[in-house]
């Protein structure tokens, strides 16, 4: 485990686990730490079509480690799911939503519901001005069977967050990957078609 996923499990435990709230400046020192990556690996750069829409477009970087086409990345879920594989095995997904016009709270609600029914407990929580969870009345490092919350809540890695940037929403597992995708390097971008 990296030191970053050690930080960041803390962190978010402390902040998920009792009453005191995390500040904004601990939550931006967070996400402005860059991951870490194994020896022999260099960091690479994709792009991916998003939203089911030719003009709708992120950019983002991650950890190339192998020689070949072993790694590839896709999406499904009308294309709010960036899926990042090698091979056939998706050991990494990223959810990608367009920001709402209303409340998180609202948009977080209605989320459409995947896999596995919500149980009773899973009401959207405010942990910071630009991060959200699910949650799910479970302790941080509890163990599962089935996602309480859905594909967007907690999953068998740990504890998922929603993260509000300018103008999307991302939703992906706080431990992180080692060799992954850099969350934070991840821009939206779109470009209208030119007549």
């Amino acid at each position: 485990m990296s030191i970053r996923t050690l930080i960041f499990s803390a962190t978010v435990g402390a902040l998920l686990g009792c009453s005191n709230q995390v500040t904004e400046p601990e939550l931006d020192a967070l996400k402005s730490m860059s991951p870490t990556i194994s020896r022999g690996c260099s960091w690479k750069t994709k792009e991916v079509n998003v939203f089911n829409d030719p003009n709708a477009f992120v950019n983002f970087r991650y950890a190339s480690c192998v020689t070949g086409d072993g790694q590839n990345f896709h999406t499904h879920n009308e294309g709010t799911t960036i899926a990042h594989a090698y091979w056939d095995v998706v050991f990494e997904s990223v959810h990608i939503f367009k920001k709402p016009d209303g409340s998180m709270d609202e948009f977080l609600r209605t989320l459409p519901v995947r896999i596995f029914t919500p149980s009773e407990n899973c009401a959207p929580k405010q942990i910071s001005t630009s991060y959200w969870v699910l949650d799910d009345g479970l302790e941080l490092d509890a163990k599962i069977n089935e996602l309480p919350c859905g594909i967007y809540g907690r999953n068998f890695a740990g504890q998922t967050v929603f993260e509000v940037r300018d103008n999307i929403v991302l939703n992906y597992n706080i431990s992180g990957i080692r060799d992954g995708i850099d969350m934070s390097s991840i821009t939206y971008e779109y470009r209208a078609n030119l007549p």
